[in-house]
């Protein structure tokens, strides 16, 4: 689904129709709540970012914390009239853009198994290794993990929903309460399933650009068993508005002289997106 600007309101239309009222609200709310964190991520990579390359320092001599609020400020200002959270843009922004009606920021739900044929338990990969045109993409950790990041330092894959799987147990057991069940007591209502809590948040390519390379694009895929349930996802591709300029003096303190960022600035998130893609898609 995305989310019509003005409104508020999901599309297409037949979401509503499928969803109920009460599923509606709740995927809305599950949408606002993912992109806020989402947003909060992108604007601590991008502050911390500048910080280190001394983008907001004054040859005057200015102190290190005034440049971290400088860098913290402007970071603030990109991720919300850069990142395309679904809302519009106050109107009285002084600021070339042109967002749309509707929110490029897909909010997506996946199923992933491995139907094909033999006998192997083993799993295998479904969903090729990428990486994604967004700023981050948020995915709400599923009950049946398969989810995998390449962390290339380690030269292998990591499988965060496994990660967040052993902190429940681990809390669960602590609080001396039984992990094998599952489900998480919650003060009021009915209880939740474990993997409820838990977002894993994953770099796309406009954060690295953002970051000066400083946060690189995750490379991810989906592998799955035969002997496995299928794997249900809902991500979220927290994008950038279309028509709006991306700014390095607003939002990064300057280009430092990066021929990225130099070829980037003024442009609009679709030029970058489109300069981005191999000649044969241009």
């Amino acid at each position: 689904t995305r989310r019509e600007r003005k409104k508020g309101d999901l599309l297409p239309a037949e979401a509503k129709e499928v969803l109920g009222d009460d599923g509606r609200l709740a995927l809305q709310s599950a949408f606002d709540i993912a992109t806020q964190v989402g947003k909060d991520v992108i604007r601590i990579a991008v502050a911390a970012s500048s910080v280190e390359h001394g983008a907001f320092l004054q040859n005057d001599g200015e102190e290190s914390r005034d440049q971290k609020i400088l860098a913290s400020q402007a970071a603030t200002l990109l991720a919300n009239e850069l990142v395309d959270d679904g809302k519009p843009l106050s109107s009285n922004l002084e600021i070339d853009s042109a967002e749309g009606d509707v929110s490029m920021s897909p909010h997506r739900l996946c199923r992933y198994a491995d139907e094909g044929k033999g006998n192997g338990s083993s799993s295998r990969e479904v969903f090729g290794a990428h990486t994604d045109s967004s700023f981050v993409t948020i995915v709400p950790v599923a009950a049946v993990s398969g989810l995998e990041v390449f962390d290339e330092e380690a030269s292998k894959w990591y499988r965060p929903e496994l990660k967040a799987r052993a902190h429940w147990e681990a809390e669960q057991s602590s609080r001396g309460k039984d992990p094998s069940s599952l489900v998480e007591e919650i003060t009021e209502g009915e209880p939740i399933p474990w993997h409820s809590r838990y977002l894993a948040i994953m770099p796309g390519e406009y954060l690295q650009l953002a970051t000066r390379d400083e946060v690189p694009s995750a490379v991810h895929r989906v592998v799955a068993g035969k002997q496995e349930s299928p794997r249900l996802s809902a991500p979220i591709l927290l994008r950038g508005r279309p028509g709006t300029k991306f700014q390095t003096s607003r939002y990064l303190g300057g280009t430092l002289g990066s021929p990225l960022l130099e070829d980037a600035d003024g442009l609009s998130l679709t030029e970058i997106h489109d300069k981005s893609q191999p000649a044969s898609y241009q």
